[in-house]
């Protein structure tokens, strides 16, 4: 499946929800998620610019994403599949030997409008921020407009650039 998604960094939140519901967005859910990314010893998967995620947020899945562009969206190649268990999930990939490395944690609260993911990401360090997913570059612009985001706060980045922005680091 491929992902295109923006970040637009911060945000003032209480508006963007008063106004996703104006414009009736649905509330998917609030979530505490943890993950791990996981590479080789080589840092085989960061080189080739491919991700391997372990994620738990009420569910747990594994991700893989594979080599994003930056045009205006970010794009990349993604499969995601659901798992039972988080600690059984990792174990089995540091068993395969892959070695892991855990995001800080985050709060996301989920909504949906016109088929558009809109998920706001709130980390403990950096300002409040979210991401708008859809099929195309076409829908993501035109909830940026009905949001009346600003344009400039816009960014294709992916979560390292983010915290690299305002000298942080992911890893807890």
């Amino acid at each position: 499946m491929k992902e295109i998604e923006v970040k637009v960094i911060e945000i003032d939140k209480s508006r963007v929800i008063k106004k996703l519901f104006e414009l009736g967005a649905t509330k998917i859910g609030e979530y505490d998620i943890k993950a791990n990314l996981f590479d080789d010893i080589n840092k085989k998967f960061n080189e080739k610019k491919q991700l391997i995620r372990l994620r738990e947020k009420g569910k747990v899945f594994i991700t893989f994403k594979d080599k994003a562009s930056n045009g205006f969206a970010r794009e990349a190649e993604e499969i995601e599949f659901e798992v039972s268990d988080f600690n059984l999930a990792k174990t089995f990939l540091e068993k395969i030997g892959l070695i892991a490395k855990e995001i800080k944690p985050k709060h996301r609260t989920t909504f949906k409008l016109n088929d558009v993911l809109i998920e706001i990401d709130e980390y403990a360090e950096i300002p409040v921020f979210l991401e708008i997913e859809a099929k195309n570059e076409e829908k993501i612009k035109e909830i940026i407009k009905l949001l009346d985001l600003p344009k400039e706060n816009v960014k294709n980045w992916n979560g390292f650039e983010l915290f690299k922005y305002y000298n942080k680091e992911l890893y807890v």
